[in-house]
């Protein structure tokens, strides 16, 4: 920084330049106002920064500058101060406008990548809500028809971070997800795949956690892997607690991991409650978290209500317990209650 000039940021009112004679030495600055016949240093500076200044020559009749001048300079510097705040504050406000239309535009975006309702089936009632932390989100669910609606795909995932670096991240998942269960591999293939890609593809901290199952409408089976995402829980009729916890690890932190599966019967009155962190995670104002077995005792003590009750009731006491809104961290549960009667127990 030119010594001259920081001579000029420590003034406040209009000063003859042969005030920052101290401020002189070595510097192009003060050589060039020298030569341009400078006698007076208008500073024009906000609460906070320099926003440039006025060097004044002799006036022209050749008079001096009088205290009148100077008041009357102060007044002026004040007021050109006040139309570049305006002027960089507006500059600010339009693209501040123009951000926040694309952030909305991709909230659309995301939006429409989202089932717009949950696949209806003949075996079992789904509920799915996705609640994101920002205006777009790190959390996604999918479900997706494999063979004519014998087995459904469903997926949950949860990315690193928040809002936009996020979404981009999930909407790559996504697209690979759809591309790999298209593609017929079988789930530990499908899930090393996507790993692999997505870990070869972005930076060391970009990871997602992942939970893919699919669902046969026939049998009820239920093959699944988890990628280093939290538990689903399966609730049996009786009231027992499973947790789905095969698979591997994360989805991004290294390529070529191998992942198992392993498939679970899911028998009428069941109830399979898939959700992301947020759940778990919310706090109240003691920072005490919700946790996941709060989460499971809830699940168990509500488990005959039907899906959108079960999907409604726990986001309504995790409300209670957290009531920050949106919530502190992106919240998606996934409810899938198996239907009952005669005809599924045979």
């Amino acid at each position: 920084e030119d010594l001259t000039l920081r001579g000029i940021n420590l003034l406040d009112t209009p000063t003859r330049f042969t005030s920052l004679s101290d401020f002189a030495e070595g510097s192009r600055l003060a050589e060039i106002l020298q030569e341009l016949g400078v006698r007076i240093i208008l500073p024009m500076k906000d609460s906070e920064h320099l926003l440039g200044f006025l060097a004044l020559t002799s006036k022209a009749a050749g008079y001096r500058y009088t205290a009148e001048d100077f008041n009357l300079l102060g007044v002026l510097s004040n007021q050109m101060v006040g139309a570049l705040t305006n002027a960089r504050l507006y500059a600010v406000s339009l693209e501040n406008a123009r951000l926040q239309e694309e952030v909305n535009m991709a909230r659309q975006i995301q939006l429409d990548l989202l089932p717009s309702s949950p696949p209806q089936l003949a075996v079992a009632h789904i509920s799915a809500l996705s609640t994101p932390s920002r205006t777009v989100g790190g959390d996604y669910y999918d479900f997706i028809e494999i063979d004519n609606d014998h087995r459904v795909g469903m997926v949950i995932g949860d990315a690193s971070g928040k809002g936009l670096p996020a979404a981009l991240l999930i909407a790559q998942i996504q697209a690979m997800m759809r591309s790999e269960i298209n593609n017929g591999n079988p789930i530990p293939k499908m899930m090393a795949n996507v790993n692999t890609q997505v870990a070869l593809t972005t930076s060391s901290e970009k990871y997602v956690t992942l939970f893919y199952g699919e669902l046969d409408t026939t049998t009820c089976e239920f093959k699944y892997a988890n990628a280093g995402h939290n538990y689903p829980v399966l609730v049996r009729a009786d009231g027992t607690v499973e947790l789905l916890q095969a698979g591997g690890p994360i989805i991004g932190a290294f390529p070529r991991m191998e992942y198992s599966a392993a498939t679970v019967k899911l028998d009428p009155d069941d109830l399979l409650f898939l959700f992301t962190d947020g759940l778990s995670e919310a706090m109240d104002t003691n920072n005490c978290e919700y946790t996941e077995e709060r989460i499971r005792r809830w699940l168990v003590d509500h488990r005959n209500d039907d899906s959108d009750a079960i999907m409604k009731g726990i986001l309504d006491d995790v409300y209670r317990f957290d009531p920050t809104t949106p919530p502190q961290d992106d919240t998606t549960v996934v409810a899938v209650k198996m239907k009952g009667g005669p005809l599924l127990r045979e």
